[in-house]
């Protein structure tokens, strides 16, 4: 027989697998679900009958979900008992709050948030790789939903990525939001993001390419720096003319 306790960390774990997450925020057929308590054998109704009325009284308490009652007859007892047989989970918050983990509670919460401001289409994914969103402010990734919506293969023309204005995003928008954006345009190009890379993706012009070109001008300008401070110095070396 089964514990509150014990089942609320079997919850927990699968709280952490992303597909059982996937499934069931996002699948109605998931609902409702049952755990099996199990009942105590007749060797311990018998041998321990203080563990087996300590157990009946937890799930008694048990303000979560719906626990499923059934009257058994022990050959040790003078009457029928009522024990716990399942324990019936109708919601993903009651699956969140059966588990006791305030952690995972808080994820849930932020996810709620996310799910509401970004478009379905990306859904699974924030759900299925959620430390890509859970950090970042809900404003953050709903507008990362609707850069993702806009860009196109090819869009940037050469331009760099800070140069992209698309949806009124800041120069560092992209950047902040890589990986992010990367992942969203794999579930509407089936990996061609990944599989580029971003700038070969939007046909941006790599960052490095400008600070390539700078080089030789900064050295230049350093030859020409040194060049003026060596006539300075040769002015400055120079002795007085005698006066006559």
């Amino acid at each position: 027989m089964k514990s509150p306790d014990e089942l609320a960390a079997k919850l927990a774990k699968q709280w952490q697998s992303a597909d059982v997450r996937v499934a069931r925020l996002l699948h109605g057929d998931s609902w409702p679900m049952s755990l099996p308590i199990g009942r105590p054998s007749a060797r311990a109704f018998a041998d321990d009958n203080g563990f087996v009325r300590r157990h009946v009284q937890r799930w008694r308490e048990m303000q979560v979900g719906k626990v499923v009652w059934q009257d058994v007859a022990y050959r040790a007892g003078s009457a029928p008992v009522e024990l716990p047989l399942s324990w019936e989970l109708r919601t993903p918050s009651e699956w969140v709050a059966a588990t006791g983990d305030a952690g995972i509670q808080a994820e849930y919460g932020v996810l709620g948030q996310l799910v509401q401001a970004i478009d379905p289409l990306f859904h699974p994914l924030i759900l299925r790789q959620r430390r890509l969103a859970v950090d970042r402010p809900t404003g953050e990734v709903a507008k990362a939903s609707e850069v993702a919506l806009t860009l196109t293969p090819g869009c940037a023309g050469g331009r760099p990525l800070r140069a992209l204005t698309v949806c009124n995003i800041d120069s560092k928008f992209i950047e902040r939001n890589r990986a992010l954006l990367i992942q969203m345009l794999d579930v509407r190009y089936d990996g061609l993001a990944s599989e580029l890379g971003l700038e070969s993706f939007l046909e941006a012009a790599d960052a490095s390419d400008h600070w390539l070109l700078l080089v030789p001008l900064a050295r230049h300008c350093c030859r020409l720096a040194s060049s003026a401070c060596a006539r300075a110095s040769l002015v400055c070396c120079r002795r007085p003319s005698p006066i006559s």
